[in-house]
This record gives structure tokens, C-alpha cells and sequence, in this order.
């Protein structure tokens, strides 16, 4: 199978979103109401396991305990993989500290709920964020990324257009990205490359490997180094250096017109939450109007709901690719596999 490349008009978000605003729902409905808010008071405390980018996560936290000063928001972050193989081993010794669960993989997500890590819980914005995008009542969308093409402009003097032209000799030794193992947006990012640049092949990763590109183990660390131009180019994420980028950071996105590789963040509660009252406040908050506004206008990034404005500096049309579940989730270990040998990266 293969993934679906489509346009998606931002402005038409903005349309959208400016309808539906006169019928948005209370921030209290949107909570999940009183009586949870209260419960939740009462426990004072919610642990959140991430894969997303620290600062990133940080922010958000900030903006929950500023709603809930009642309430200790923890943030555990780690990348893909490590976080998933965290989880399993925790869950096995009966030592699982997190309430919730945030990850980009949906692969690994799906190996959590088998395992049964996953709890249920329906959020009151449920209706709010299309179908293809959660397990309802198990799994929400909480964050939209963008994989594209970043680079330093202060440095780089031809920047690249395409994703091919990340392959042209000038490139060589000046890339940064992260492994394909380490987490779900590096994954689908390389199942894009696979897929769509190779054409079914693995003639696009052969040219990328032969650049001889810097590896990474989080997109933050790619944000750095662009900024400060160790590493000129990269393939990277478009919130990574935005609020940097707002300070005159020299880092500038490209959006190629092969198209770019849209991230969903999976949320969820975990079976076994110390906080369970406090778990679901955390999800119904982050999926609520306010919460998604907080990603979009502090951290600049993208929202899966369907009445919420894109960040100011969005394009207006950006061609995505989205991989299939189905090859997401059955071609993740034996192509992660592949790709090390073919890009000689040693776990």
C-alpha cells in the first residue's frame, strides 16, 4: 500500500474556524466539567511521558499548571523508541509512573495497547477532530507537525528547493537528521522518502546516505545546530526553531513540491495512572480550545481540530503525505532495519 499525498488549504481552515467559533463550547464542557476539575485538584499531580520535543513540551506544561496551579504537571521526555521501550519495561515490573502518554508512533502506540498500557477515555471535543486521526475513546491527536527541509540562510547561499536537491553534491557533509528507528516522525519521514522519492525503492535513501549526513537523536538538537550554523541544512520540523526564528534566529523552512511528510502526536491515558482523574484533565485540556491555541500561537505549530486557526506564518497551501496505518505500522521494524545498514547508523 502507499500514502495518500493531498493539498491541504490553510486558508480554508481559517474560514472554517472562524464559523464555528460563535458555537464553540465552554471551556468548563470542554474540561470535562466540574466534578472532574475538582477530582483532579485533589489528586495534585499528573505525569506525562513525551516523545515531543522538550521545549516544546515545556511550554505546554507551563500553560497547564498557569490554568491548574492546584495541580504538579511532570513532563518524562525521551525519543521514540526509548520512550516505547521505557513504557514496556516500567509496565512489565509493575513500576509504570505515567498517566499519560504522548508519541508519534502509532505503530509502537498500537504494541502499548496489545500490551495493554492503554487506558480508555473519550474527550469532550471528541467530534472535533477527524476520524482518521484517533482510536476513539483510547487515542487523540494532540499536535500536528510538518517534516520538511530547513536551513541556514546566513550560510547557505543556494538553498535547496526540493528534496532532491538535498541529494546534489553541494549538500555533502552539511545535513542533519535524525535515524529512522528513533521515533515515528523520523520513521514516516523515511517511509516518504521510501515510498514517494524512491519510488517504491531504496534509491533515494542510497543518495541521501552518500551525503554523509549528521545524525541526531531529537529534532531539538537539529534546531541548534542550524541556528548556529554547524549544520547548514537538515530535515527537520517545522516548530523546531520558531520561537528562536521570532528573535532573528537565520533558519527558514522550505515546503517542496514533492510534498511534506505530516505528523500526528497520539495521546492517551495509561492504564494504570496513580492520577487517573488528573490523566484525563491533561487530555481534555490539551484537546480543548484553549490548549490547541496554546500550540498554535505559542509554539507555532499546526492543529488537528477542525475549527482552530493555523499559526499566522503558515503557508497558505501545503502539499502533505500521511503513510498509511497499515504500512506505518507492519514495514516499521524490518525498513528501520534497512535504513541503518543502508546509512550505516549503529543503534
Amino acid at each position: 500500500m502507499k500514502g495518500a499525498v493531498r493539498c491541504i488549504a490553510f486558508a480554508a481552515v481559517v474560514l472554517a474556524w472562524a464559523a464555528g467559533a460563535a458555537f464553540a463550547a465552554s471551556l468548563t464542557e470542554e474540561l470535562g466539567g466540574e466534578a472532574l476539575i475538582r477530582e483532579a485538584k485533589k489528586e495534585g499531580k499528573v505525569v506525562v511521558y513525551t516523545a515531543n520535543i522538550l521545549s516544546l513540551a515545556k511550554t505546554m506544561q507551563t500553560a497547564f499548571n498557569k490554568r491548574f496551579p492546584e495541580i504538579k504537571a511532570e513532563v518524562v521526555r525521551l525519543g521514540g523508541g526509548a520512550l516505547h521501550r521505557k513504557i514496556l519495561t516500567e509496565h512489565s515490573a509493575g513500576k509504570l509512573l505515567a498517566d499519560v502518554i504522548e508519541m508519534s508512533d502509532r505503530g509502537l502506540i498500537r504494541r502499548e495497547m496489545a500490551a495493554g498500557v492503554i487506558g480508555k477515555h473519550t474527550i469532550p471535543t471528541d467530534g472535533k477532530y477527524p476520524a482518521d486521526t484517533k482510536i476513539p475513546g483510547m487515542v487523540y491527536p494532540g499536535y500536528t507537525y510538518l517534516y520538511l527541509i530547513a536551513y541556514n540562510p546566513a550560510i547557505v547561499k543556494n538553498p535547496p528547493k526540493s528534496w532532491m536537491d538535498l541529494v546534489d553534491p553541494r549538500f555533502r557533509g552539511q545535513l542533519g537528521l535524525v535515524p529512522a528507528e528513533l521515533g515515528g516522525t523520523p520513521w514516516m519521514t523515511a517511509l516518504f522518502q521510501y515510498q514517494v522519492l524512491g519510488n517504491n525503492s531504496d534509491s533515494y535513501w542510497r543518495k541521501l546516505a552518500a551525503q554523509k549526513p549528521r545524525f541526531f537523536t531529537s529534532g531539538a538538537g537539529i534546531g541548534k545546530n542550524l541556528i548556529s550554523g554547524e549544520t547548514p541544512a537538515a530535515v527537520a520540523l517545522d516548530v523546531v526553531s520558531v520561537s528562536d526564528i521570532k528573535k532573528g534566529a537565520p533558519v527558514k523552512f522550505v515546503y517542496p513540491p514533492e510534498g511534506v511528510v505530516m505528523i500526528i502526536f497520539n495521546f492517551s491515558v495509561t492504564t494504570v495512572a496513580k492520577n487517573p482523574n488528573a490523566a484525563k484533565l491533561w487530555m481534555n485540556w490539551t484537546h480543548s480550545r484553549e490548549g490547541q491555541e496554546v500550540w498554535t500561537k505559542q509554539v507555532g505549530g499546526l492543529s488537528p481540530r477542525t475549527d482552530i486557526a493555523p499559526p499566522e506564518a503558515a503557508p497558505k497551501t501545503v502539499k502533505v503525505w500521511q503513510a498509511t496505518e497499515e504500512d506505518f505500522v507492519k514495514l516499521r521494524d524490518s525498513y528501520t532495519k534497512r535504513w541503518n545498514a543502508i546509512f550505516g547508523y549503529k543503534p
